[in-house]
């Protein structure tokens, strides 16, 4: 099973919707799933278990619409 996650929120930013996001992710990874997140940040330090895919910016300001042509190349 694959599954992408999007988030307008990352690491190395704390808060509920980080954490949440990368536990989860984690969790899934070591239950076989094959997970991407698509994010404006990555956590810094330790490479994490999942495939990190940034999500563009544009002035500072997480571009989402163009996730979706991102996320279109990651079903080949």
């Amino acid at each position: 099973m694959r599954v992408v996650m999007l988030t307008y929120h990352f690491l190395p930013r704390i808060g509920g919707v980080e954490i949440a996001t990368h536990q989860l992710a984690t969790a899934l990874v070591r239950l076989g799933v094959e997970v991407s997140v698509v994010a404006p940040q990555g956590p810094s330090g330790a490479q994490p278990l999942y495939r990190l895919i940034p999500l563009p910016r544009w002035r500072g300001v997480p571009r989402a619409w163009r996730a979706w042509a991102m996320l279109a190349r990651l079903r080949r």
